[in-house]
């Protein structure tokens, strides 16, 4: 008995165009919290809480090369491999950091799901801070995929033609 692999323009979590599609949305979520006065604080508090199940999805569909990297840390692999590891690594536990600290300094959220806690200042400038250092971490990774993402981009599904090009 063989499995088939899924057809070349299919969209499943593991597939190009899927990943493209999430981490676009990862993306925009992602602009919206940077930006909490100009959405309010109550649109970042539940984005940034969005944002946990959404990482989520991101690793799973990339999982098979983060088990991939992690086996093969101490072989020999090519610098931008071990250094994109390494990269990865570190925006997860920052990220982690500042979901974590940002629902301990919710002001919103947690008051909504029937929670009440003291705000602590000392949860809310570990936000700030890992939420600067994300934003950072974030930009130096969208640089290393940029070709990837455009290369995605240029793609057109399999039958279509891209905007301006006549034909039947």
């Amino acid at each position: 008995m063989t499995v088939e692999s899924p057809a070349k323009d299919s969209v499943t979590p593991r597939s190009n165009r899927f990943r493209l599609r999430w981490d676009v949305l990862q993306f925009v979520v992602f602009v919206l919290l940077t930006a909490p006065h100009a959405t309010g604080l109550p649109l970042h508090e539940w984005a940034g809480l969005a944002l946990a199940p959404i990482l989520v999805v991101h690793l799973a569909a990339n999982w098979d090369w983060i088990v991939d990297k992690t086996r093969n840390v101490f072989r020999r692999q090519p610098g931008e491999v071990r250094f994109n590891h390494i990269w990865n690594t570190l925006m997860f536990v920052v990220a982690v950091v500042a979901i974590m600290s940002g629902i301990l300094c919710s002001r919103q959220v947690v008051r909504s799901l029937g929670f009440s806690h003291p705000v602590d200042f000392f949860w809310a400038v570990v936000h700030s801070v890992s939420a600067t250092v994300l934003i950072a971490l974030v930009g130096v990774h969208l640089g290393m995929h940029f070709r990837w993402v455009i290369a995605q981009f240029r793609r057109s599904p399999r039958g279509c033609k891209p905007a301006g090009e006549d034909g039947p």
